[in-house]
C-alpha cells in the first residue's frame, strides 16, 4: 500500500501536466486551452494565498517554506473536478464514466493523503487546497458555455490556436519541472568548472 501511495504522490504532477498537455495539443477545440488557462490562474491564486497566509509546513517537513494552501492539492482537485464535469463529452458510456470517476477520485485522494503522510502539508493545508481547487473548477465549468459562445462568434485560425496552445505548454514546463530544471542547471554549472572536478 505504501509503495502505491508513494508512486501516486511522486507522479501526481507529471500525470496532471501530461494529461493537460496531451488534451491541449491533440484536441482542436479551444476548450482544453480554456481549462488550462483557468488551471494556471487557479495555481497562481494559490501561490498568492500561500504568501499572504504564511502558514508554515509541518515541523517534520522535508521542504522549507509555507504550505497553506497546498499547491499540488489545489491543482489536483481542480483537474479532478474538470475531468469529471467534461467526462460525458469524451466518455459516452455510463459504465466507463463511473469507472473513470472512481479512478480520478481515488487517485486524487491518494495523492493528497500522501502529502500529509510525508509531512509536506498539514491536513488543514490540504483541505484548504482542495476547497480552492474545487471552487476554481466549479467557476471554470460554469463559464464554459460563455467561452464557447464567444469562440464560436470569434473563431481563431487552426494554426493560431495551435501556436497559442504550444506556448501555454511551454509556459507550463518551468512551473511543473522547476526542481528538475534547477538540478540540471546545478549539474551543468558544477561540471563546467575545472574539468568537472569541482566539489561543494
Amino acid at each position: 500500500m505504501k509503495l502505491i501511495l508513494d508512486n501516486v504522490g511522486v507522479t501526481a504532477k507529471y500525470v496532471v501536466s501530461g494529461i493537460a498537455a496531451a488534451s491541449l495539443l491533440l484536441n482542436q477545440s479551444p476548450v482544453p486551452l480554456y481549462y488550462t488557462v483557468c488551471a494556471l490562474l487557479n495555481s497562481l491564486f494559490g501561490k498568492i494565498m500561500k504568501r499572504i497566509v504564511k502558514d508554515p509546513r509541518p515541523a517534520k517537513s522535508p521542504k522549507p517554506g509555507y504550505g497553506m494552501p497546498s499547491s499540488h492539492t489545489t491543482a489536483i482537485s481542480y483537474f479532478s473536478f474538470v475531468v469529471l464535469y467534461t467526462a460525458p463529452y469524451f466518455v459516452p458510456q455510463p459504465a466507463l464514466r463511473l469507472l473513470l470517476a472512481v479512478v480520478v477520485v481515488a487517485y486524487g485522494i491518494s495523492a493528497c493523503y500522501w502529502r500529509i503522510a510525508t509531512h509536506l502539508h498539514t491536513p488543514l493545508q490540504i483541505l484548504l487546497g482542495a476547497c480552492l481547487g474545487l471552487c476554481s473548477g466549479y467557476l471554470a465549468t460554469s463559464q464554459e458555455a460563455r467561452m464557447q459562445a464567444y469562440t464560436a462568434a470569434h473563431p481563431w485560425p487552426a494554426s493560431s490556436l495551435f501556436a497559442v496552445k504550444l506556448l501555454v505548454c511551454l509556459a507550463i514546463v518551468p512551473v511543473v519541472f522547476k526542481h528538475e530544471i534547477r538540478w540540471l542547471l546545478r549539474l551543468f554549472t558544477s561540471g563546467g568548472g575545472s574539468g568537472g572536478s569541482k566539489t561543494a
